[in-house]
């Protein structure tokens, strides 16, 4: 039972530092939190509520031709999936949401940088900063798990927000320029992720060598003590809301003055990883 196997880690215990634990164990328990067809229906619904107010929404699902990003139906996406959440066919409230713990690739030098998406420019951050001091034999990234290193990350890079495709790619890679706006400077293939489906990454350079990772979950630092033993438990505890009753009888409190808000765009200027 997984659950058990991850309560045997000591994973539910608080500490000092950052605690992790094999991503498929993880995920595994996860994956064991029972669907609610009801719940998960009023979920989408609700969620739409928010999604309605995007404004492009139209030109998303009905883009010019000059548009390189795929077409886009955003609303018939959720139509679709709260369809399949009222017919059951959801295995796990998990698979749903699809917000959980984050799951990480904890060796710093899987953090890539690159220029372009040609293969001799996709390099370790440690080797990059090698190349940089003059290092001529410094080997580039050519395959991940097999497959060439430009298909995945190019294929990492389509879930990314950026509306634009290179900006999408560029997210990928490490940038300390991340940093000024509170992101992670790592870029998008280090930082924490959803469930990957792979237990490890194993990353072949030009010269033959190679190197592996491995995928694993961290838990939250805001999270508290982990001590659920059952998919049921974190559910109820972590992810229903509890409703409490409203009392009536208390007052309405006077508004009082308050300066204006105004929303500003958080600042994300462009950048360009170094080699």
């Amino acid at each position: 039972m997984p659950w058990r196997d991850l309560n045997s880690t000591g994973y539910q215990e608080p500490s000092t530092g950052p605690f992790s634990v094999d991503g498929k164990l993880a995920a595994d328990c996860l994956q064991s939190i029972p669907f609610d067809a009801r719940k998960g229906t009023q979920f989408v619904d609700e969620f739409r509520k928010f999604v309605e107010w995007q404004s492009t929404l139209d030109v998303l699902k009905n883009p010019p031709s000059e548009y390189l990003s795929p077409a886009t139906d955003i609303l018939g996406g959720l139509d679709q999936t709260q369809a399949q959440a009222a017919q059951s066919s959801y295995d796990s409230q998990t698979l749903l949401y699809i917000p959980l713990p984050f799951f990480d690739r904890p060796e710093p030098g899987v953090c890539l940088e690159g220029r372009t998406s040609s293969p001799a420019n996709i390099r370790r951050r440690n080797d990059a900063q090698l190349l940089s001091q003059g290092v001529d034999n410094v080997s580039a990234v050519v395959t991940i798990n097999d497959r060439l290193a430009v298909d995945v990350l190019e294929e990492f890079a389509s879930s990314q927000s950026f509306q634009d495709p290179d900006a999408r790619y560029r997210q990928l890679f490490y940038c300390p320029g991340r940093e000024v706006t509170g992101n992670d400077a790592r870029g998008a293939f280090a930082a924490p992720s959803l469930w990957p489906e792979w237990t490890q990454y194993e990353i072949q350079f030009a010269n033959g060598t190679s190197i592996q990772t491995d995928i694993v979950a961290s838990l939250a630092s805001t999270f508290g003590v982990f001590d659920y033993t059952t998919g049921r438990s974190l559910l109820e505890d972590k992810c229903l809301v509890s409703m409490s009753p409203t009392n009536t009888s208390s007052p309405t409190p006077s508004p009082s003055p308050s300066p204006s808000a105004t929303a500003t765009p958080s600042p994300h200027p462009p950048c360009t990883p170094s080699p």
